[in-house]
């Protein structure tokens, strides 16, 4: 069932890697340097599977980089979804960037 519903998804993903490459095939909150939902995705996660937590956060800090390249988010928002990504426990929005 999940399966046949993120199979669209899924292949417009495949279609505009091939077409366009990475970095500009790359939407999503991190590419539009969305914290907010990001650490939404992350409370979610992390309360209902717990063990997901930190492949979210490892491929969150790969797509960080990949935002970057594309040009889509500047370096202070980077900076802290990188943060916010490393800190199992600490995606706050309002304690992140007064550390920054």
């Amino acid at each position: 069932m999940v399966i046949r519903a993120l199979a669209p998804l899924m292949a417009g993903t495949w279609k505009n890697m091939d077409e366009r490459g990475v970095p500009q095939a790359l939407t999503g909150p991190i590419a539009r340097g969305d914290i907010s939902t990001l650490q939404d995705h992350l409370a979610a996660i992390e309360a209902v599977v717990p063990e997901l937590g930190e492949a979210y956060r490892a491929l969150g800090r790969y797509t960080v980089g990949v935002a970057g390249r594309k040009g889509s988010i500047e370096a202070r928002k980077a900076a802290l979804m990188a943060r916010v990504l490393t800190m199992p426990g600490i995606s706050s929005w309002e304690e992140q960037k007064h550390k920054l």
